[in-house]
């Protein structure tokens, strides 16, 4: 099992966030956190659109920013899955290789993206 096949597992199947760590590190505002996790739906796809097109480009600096912009906007929520992943991706990036993300990274990405916006339907903090 390759590193990606890991990580997309782990992803697939521990898709959490961390909702008292992010409501401590608010000092408890949950509508804040609401107001986050909207920002997080909204703006996720449009972020994870510049990361296709960086990387069909073969733009590594573009694609590092588009990875990094997601890892921060997860770890708002202690996605630690997700921003694992970004993680990985955005190390990748910065180091010149856009091969796990041209290889079905970015559609592993999306779809632990996806997982974390039903998450936080499921748990009321967005429609």
């Amino acid at each position: 099992m390759t590193m990606s096949e890991r990580k997309l597992s782990d992803v697939e199947t521990s898709v959490t966030i961390d909702e008292s760590a992010a409501l401590a590190a608010l000092d408890g505002q949950r509508e804040l956190l609401q107001d986050l996790a909207v920002m997080f739906c909204e703006d996720s796809p449009q972020v994870l659109e510049e990361l296709r097109l960086s990387v069909e480009r073969e733009n590594c600096v573009d694609a590092r920013r588009a990875v990094h912009t997601l890892k921060g906007l997860a770890s708002t929520f202690y996605a630690k899955p997700t921003v694992e992943l970004a993680q990985q991706h955005e190390d990748a990036a910065a180091a010149g290789n856009l091969t796990d993300l041209a290889g079905g990274g970015v559609d592993m990405l999306a779809r632990s993206i996806h997982a974390l916006i039903l998450e936080l339907k499921k748990r009321g903090l967005t429609d």
